[in-house]
């Protein structure tokens, strides 16, 4: 039996292949939000992640597939934006429940229908896609951020969402009392800044030009260039230059401290009153990110040399660190991805 309520006219079996299909993507890259999911006690809130997850990942993944989007042809930049459209379209019909028959668009619609987050969200998310698509630098912060309302928070506050919403007696789930938008836009930032800076390296050596993400002008206030970063990642830095990567650095970090205060600071407010297993997903995706931006910090020269901020051993003691300031019982084996009959 299936948690999500079915979209019209769909079959239980068709749904239960669907959500199978879903889990399949959502597990692909073992994400950090992926295994923090595997925590949900709630099949519903899980089945609804996977769903959600999925369809971003397939088309984050079209958009990144493309690596050199600055060297594409005007025709090719075209027919990708037409791609994302064709998404849009395709969300939209999700939340109508327009007859379909692509797994993804049935998994979809049954999550939304279970859990109706505004689908302006998922507006905002594709804008950021195609944002990606035409504009391979950030002018400045301002930018950053105006990209990150759709690339991170949309996402961040549509997971919010379902950590914070309430079971009404129609099946549906309800955030009511607590502005889970802007929880969710102060952590997606917070985590958003702590995410670039970790993958400063790699993101580099993507494509023929590299991905950057710091802003134009957060480099040149730090007299730093783009050409500065490929240095500095080669491992023949001055001291110098050294210095005032470590200085933006620090200044990034102050900027998602401040976020991060706010969206941790409300999201204690909910802890008391849901689900313990939605508690402490909650803290634990909060503490992970939070430990990333400490030790970035404590020795930005480490994203350089593309080494591993968190080891496993890491990430296994803020688990468990975690689960004791949140009297969780942590299980003795994660079971998912679960075997789902007509998958």
């Amino acid at each position: 039996m299936t948690t999500l309520l079915p979209p019209p006219a769909v079959p239980e079996s068709a749904l239960t292949s669907a959500l199978s299909v879903a889990e399949s993507i959502a597990s692909k890259d073992r994400s950090n939000l992926f295994l923090t999911s595997q925590f949900f006690t709630d099949p519903a809130r899980y089945d609804a992640f996977i769903a959600m997850y999925a369809v971003m990942r397939v088309i984050d993944d079209l958009v990144d597939d493309v690596p050199d989007k600055a060297r594409l042809s005007e025709a090719g930049r075209t027919v990708l934006l037409r791609s994302i459209d064709a998404w849009e379209n395709r969300i939209r019909n999700a939340y109508s429940g327009a007859p379909f028959a692509e797994p993804l668009d049935v998994a979809l619609s049954a999550a939304v229908r279970t859990f109706p987050v505004p689908i302006d969200f998922w507006r905002r998310f594709l804008d950021a896609m195609r944002f990606d698509v035409s504009n391979p630098r950030f002018a400045d912060f301002r930018e950053f951020v105006e990209y990150g309302e759709g690339a991170t928070v949309a996402p961040t506050a549509m997971y919010v969402y379902l950590l914070t919403s309430e079971r009404q007696p129609d099946g549906r789930y309800v955030v009511k009392d607590f502005d889970y938008a802007a929880c969710g836009r102060d952590l997606g930032l917070f985590a958003y800044v702590a995410h670039v800076l970790r993958d400063v390296r790699t993101d580099l050596e993507v494509g023929d030009g590299g991905l950057v993400y710091l802003s134009l002008d957060d480099l040149a206030r730090h007299d730093l260039s783009e050409s500065d970063l490929f240095t500095l990642t080669s491992g023949s830095a001055p001291q110098a230059m050294l210095e005032r990567w470590r200085s933006l650095v620090r200044d990034l970090c102050a900027r998602a401290r401040v976020m991060c205060s706010s969206g941790a600071g409300m999201a204690r407010t909910t802890w008391v009153s849901i689900p313990e297993d939605c508690e402490f997903i909650f803290r634990l995706i909060i503490a992970m990110y939070a430990e990333l931006l400490d030790r970035i910090e404590a020795d930005p020269d480490r994203v350089l040399s593309g080494e591993p901020v968190l080891s496993a051993a890491d990430r296994e003691a803020i688990l468990e660190a975690t689960a004791a300031a949140a009297g969780f019982n942590l299980p003795g084996e994660i079971t998912r991805p679960a075997a789902r009959p007509g998958g």
